[in-house]
């Protein structure tokens, strides 16, 4: 027992426990690195396979042009039926019933709480702001390859919904959106002291 005793309050340790902080601070910080690097090749190949797609999309669309309906149209390129589109990005993020509460529509179909972990995970934890689009991508990307589904922009953004109503995050600015982390508020309530006249 003294022996024991004698270890654990010595300098080797300490020196064993101060190693094993500074590896995982240490892995921490190439984590983020590595984070933010990945999202830079990733805006990159966006904007690669953006400007790829639209000029396959004018080229097809000059020979239709010039071929007319002897060329058959592409249905990935071709509008739908009705024109009709989900509304779920509308409820799930500036939707407003009226009532003046500011909440959003609700979402029929159950969340799963292991995205909104995830989406949470993936929110920068210094209260910076991330744009709706980079998470968006960030979060299909994370999901496909840690938990082996796919996942679209309904997903991001019932997960993103339900973060907004936890209080757990808040909107920011920019031109697409953003969002960011609340910051913790100090629960310690402020004490005023009253004086009397004479005292």
């Amino acid at each position: 027992m003294q022996i024991l005793y004698d270890y654990l309050t010595g300098p080797e340790f300490r020196n064993r426990i101060g190693g094993v902080v500074e590896a995982f601070v240490e892995m921490r910080d190439d984590l983020e690195t590595e984070r933010r690097s990945i999202m830079g090749q990733w805006r990159k190949r966006e904007k690669q396979l953006d400007r790829a797609l639209e000029n396959l999309t004018s080229f097809h669309g000059d020979l239709r042009g010039i071929a007319g309906r002897q060329l058959a149209e592409l249905p990935e390129l071709a509008l739908p039926p009705a024109m009709s589109y989900p509304d779920f990005p509308v409820a799930a993020q500036d939707a407003d019933p009226g009532d003046g509460s500011g909440q959003g529509g609700q979402f029929s179909a159950p969340i799963d709480d292991t995205l909104v972990e995830l989406l949470f995970s993936l929110i920068p934890d210094n209260y910076s702001s991330i744009g709706n689009k980079s998470l968006a991508d960030l979060f299909s990307n994370m999901t496909s390859s840690r938990l082996g589904r796919r996942t679209g922009e309904d997903d991001y953004a019932r997960c993103k919904a339900v973060l907004l109503e936890q209080g757990r995050i808040r909107k920011g600015m920019g031109r697409g959106g953003s969002v960011a982390r609340m910051e913790l508020v100090s629960s310690v309530p402020r004490v005023r002291a009253v004086v009397g006249d004479g005292e």
